[in-house]
């Protein structure tokens, strides 16, 4: 701490009146007697490492927030194309059932069910393109981007051709996980404060010097003048308070620290080896999908396309078929955009990267 000044200052004005006063002034430095000063160098260092990896965690949540927003855009885009090339498939099927209505082939009420389905996929249309306006606006606001800046996702889901290897998750490479590593800085600080909370029980001693000037009266002698030049200490002594509520305190708070850290490392390695069976299964649903189902409609539709060029079927039922193509190519969307997501969370889980 900085030193002290001292003056003071006494007469008998008040009193006898006979001239006798006295001056001194001095200097008094505090010096602390513990390792206290370095405790707290030590403990200011560690909250300048705290707040780095504090903004490299929001970073991570960053990350995440963006590539989430970026994938839902995709996915409305995609889904929104598949809607109108499934819109203008009904408009035709629409207008082939109006033309057969006259030649008693059609009814109204088939034409009424198709206008119905048009009218729902319109709607579907524009809760889509309202969710991606959102969207476009939460990721420009992500971005730091101003509302007028264009923003255009080029991003298509594709069909993944293998599992992706994701590496091995342990206490070893979460260690530098912004998170976890907050935890353990924590941990140390409440550990620092414990021992400070020690140190804290003698407080600074107090090393001074000072020059005294005493003018008095002495009889028979009379006036005289008396110059003193001294030292001064001043020791505190740890009796009535010797900061045990404190030193218990910071103990605790450091064993707290300690179990959260022990049990956020469980959760995350818990969670990203909940992502990855979940990706696991993601990525058989999508290649028993494409293998099956996918084919299979596909064969369906070219088996279709065939019997009405025959004649064996009517022009609805190859449009149904073609309608049914394009409602399994928005859930194998759907699941493609699961199995992006899932890798996304998983590489915000572990802060590690995805070879």
């Amino acid at each position: 701490s900085n030193p002290a000044f001292k003056f003071d200052y006494a007469s008998d004005q008040a009193f006898n009146n006979e001239g006798e006063y006295k001056v001194g002034i001095g200097f008094e430095q505090q010096f602390p007697i513990t390792r206290r000063l370095s405790l707290l160098k030590e403990i200011a260092d560690i909250e300048i490492e705290l707040a780095a990896s504090e903004i490299r965690n929001r970073e991570r949540y960053l990350r995440r927030e963006v590539e989430t927003s970026a994938l839902v855009i995709a996915q409305a885009t995609e889904q929104i194309e598949l809607r109108e090339a499934q819109n203008v498939l009904l408009q035709r099927l629409a207008k082939f059932v109006e033309s057969r209505i006259q030649t008693g082939e059609a009814s109204t009420l088939e034409v009424n069910q198709i206008k119905l389905e048009l009218f729902s996929v319109h709607e579907e249309i524009h809760e889509l393109e309202n969710d991606r306006l959102e969207e476009t606006g939460h990721l420009r606001h992500l971005l730091g981007l101003e509302p007028d800046t264009p923003l255009q996702i080029d991003y298509t889901y594709n069909q993944p051709t293998t599992l992706q290897e994701l590496p091995a998750v342990t206490d070893t490479s979460l260690r530098e996980h912004p998170e976890i590593k907050q935890k353990r800085l924590l941990a140390q600080i409440a550990g620092s404060q414990s021992t400070l909370a020690m140190a804290n029980r003698w407080e600074d001693i107090t090393l001074g010097f000072f020059f005294t000037n005493n003018r008095g009266v002495d009889e028979p002698i009379g006036r005289k003048t008396d110059n003193f030049l001294g030292l001064t200490l001043r020791l505190p002594m740890p009796i009535h308070n010797n900061n045990q509520g404190r030193i218990t305190e910071r103990r605790l708070q450091q064993r707290q620290f300690e179990l959260e850290l022990e049990a956020l490392a469980l959760e995350k390695r818990s969670k990203a080896r909940t992502l990855k069976d979940k990706l696991a299964n993601l990525f058989k649903q999508i290649d028993e999908y494409d293998s099956e189902v996918t084919q299979l409609v596909d064969q369906n539709l070219r088996d279709m396309n065939v019997a009405y060029e025959s004649g064996l079927i009517s022009l609805t039922d190859l449009f149904r078929t073609q309608e049914q193509r394009l409602e399994i190519e928005i859930f194998q969307l759907t699941l493609l955009h699961d199995y992006e997501q899932a890798l996304v969370d998983w590489r915000a889980t572990t802060d590690q990267p995805i070879q």
